[in-house]
């Protein structure tokens, strides 16, 4: 890949730096030194992205190149710093869509306030593109609701807003059943030799098995749907 013509110089352990390493009370909340830290980094984003943009070059080089850092703001969680930020710079900026994406993704099931309150304020059909995207992902529907009526001309957030049909457990169950291959369980050894591991972020990974665990849960799936 040829090198990037405007790096960002952003470095990550600024972050812990500033406000000397300790969280900050304000307004919007708990302000961490990751969430100052990710308000930097998309303001240089945002210039960058606004050069490229006025030069007609692409914007792929560069988010590629960021790619480490975007890994590193998914395992800080800076969601109080990337909602400000939207509300400091307006959805219309270059990196307005990489920031609701960013805060989609560092959004939980039990932490999504910060995202749903933006489908009460205007946005672009571009931001509401991505915005939408994101809203369905974590299934907020009220708040998806509300985006596809002010757009309803707009195809791509109309399609985000539909139900689409899941179809029942005991149906997805008895499928799943059907396609397991019993044929080779018996060469299976009994002790893996995978590493045991724990995840921090637990509603995001799943630890690893052993081959005997697996055989277990499959065993008992298959008594389940054929009654045995």
């Amino acid at each position: 890949m040829k090198r990037d013509p405007d790096p960002i110089a952003y470095n990550r352990r600024h972050n812990f730096r500033l406000a000397y390493g300790k969280p900050i009370k304000t307004e919007w909340g708990k302000m961490r030194p990751q969430d100052f830290g990710v308000m930097e980094l998309l303001d240089e984003v945002d210039a960058a992205l606004q050069k490229r943009s006025d030069a007609g070059a692409s914007a792929t080089p560069l988010l590629l190149h960021l790619r480490g850092f975007f890994h590193a703001i998914l395992q800080d969680q800076p969601r109080t710093g990337l909602r400000r930020w939207l509300d400091l710079r307006g959805v219309q900026r270059p990196a307005s869509p990489l920031a609701v994406w960013l805060l989609g993704r560092c959004c939980t099931p039990s932490s999504t306030k910060r995202l749903a309150e933006l489908a009460d304020h205007p946005l672009p059909s571009t931001f509401a593109k991505h915005y939408a995207r994101e809203l369905r992902r974590l299934r907020l529907w009220d708040a998806l609701d509300r985006v596809a009526v002010k757009y309803q001309v707009d195809w791509a957030v109309a399609r985000q807003a539909e139900r689409r049909p899941s179809q029942p457990f005991a149906d997805r169950l008895k499928r799943y059943a059907t396609h397991v291959d019993q044929s080779r369980a018996a060469a299976v050894p009994e002790r893996s030799r995978m590493p045991l591991w724990f995840s921090a972020d637990f509603w995001r990974r799943t630890p690893g098995k052993s081959a005997q665990a697996i055989r277990h849960v499959l065993e008992h799936l298959h008594r389940l749907v054929h009654g045995a």
